[in-house]
């Protein structure tokens, strides 16, 4: 195991709650037994996933696909694939052509106030995983974002931005970029995790701003301020799965049904 180091910025650091993940020894070791496959986590080599770029970003994620995991789990009523068992069966071809294999292309172009500006580029989830329904054979994909950037809105396509990453998802989702990566009946959704309702707000608006107040299905919202807090320790959450996933201009969405509906 890899003791993640103390966080300097909170009150006597070398006292609290201590976080640890999965060092290289510890992956030679299950790659040797044969309990993980030849690749990396490729959503780790992500540099914004190691610790010395951003921990509290690397602590929402693993929290939010855990806990989700683990109600799935629970209720029995859908079977979750973590991001392992996504690669697994994802399109050899795409394998075979693809640094990082859940690199996905967008094309995108977006009209600012004076100029029209365009952009292609490969966008990389934080997290994937895959629910599918056990009475219906319904499967859904979600990649999961963390947005814990101070500003939402965006004056170029250049920098990274929320306005950038729902231009990106939509463009994927309309040319069914995602389909080799999660199958080809399987549909794609996104999951953003912030730390505050107010984030929310802004990023449902600038949704509205784009889609000419048609908002988006595809995009669903939930704040977790305990995940932004130095004062408690992340613990799973089982109400990511059951509870409402807010959309801007669209009915929230659940997790537990894979609909609007929040009872099956």
């Amino acid at each position: 195991m890899h003791r993640i180091s103390p966080n300097w910025r909170y009150i006597n650091p070398l006292y609290r709650d201590e976080l640890y993940d999965l060092g290289e020894k510890g992956e030679d070791i299950l790659r040797q037994a044969g309990l993980i496959g030849e690749y990396q986590n490729p959503l780790q080599q992500k540099a914004r996933m190691r610790e010395m770029v951003n921990l509290p970003h690397a602590v929402m994620i693993s929290t939010t696909t855990a806990s989700i995991e683990l109600a799935a789990q629970k209720f029995g009523t859908h079977r979750f694939f973590s991001w392992d068992e996504v690669l697994e069966h994802m399109q050899p071809e795409h394998l075979d052509t693809s640094e990082v294999p859940f690199a996905m292309q967008a094309d995108i172009g977006y009209r600012f106030d004076d100029r029209l500006e365009r952009k292609s580029y490969k966008l990389i989830p934080d997290g994937v995983f895959v629910l599918k329904d056990q009475a219906s054979s319904e499967a859904v994909g979600f990649a999961v974002e963390a947005e814990n950037r101070k500003q939402s809105g965006a004056s170029n396509l250049m920098h990274t931005s929320f306005l950038k990453t729902f231009l990106g998802y939509r463009s994927i989702t309309r040319a069914n970029a995602h389909r080799p990566i999660f199958g080809e009946k399987t549909s794609l959704m996104v999951l953003v995790v912030t730390r505050s309702q107010r984030k929310i707000e802004e990023m449902k608006k600038i949704i509205m701003q784009a889609t000419d107040n048609k908002g988006s299905a595809l995009f669903c919202f939930r704040h977790i301020p305990v995940l932004g807090s130095p004062e408690a320790a992340p613990k799973p959450d089982q109400t990511l799965f059951t509870g409402a996933w807010e959309r801007a201009g669209h009915p929230p969405f659940y997790l537990h049904t894979l609909s609007d509906k929040p009872h099956r």
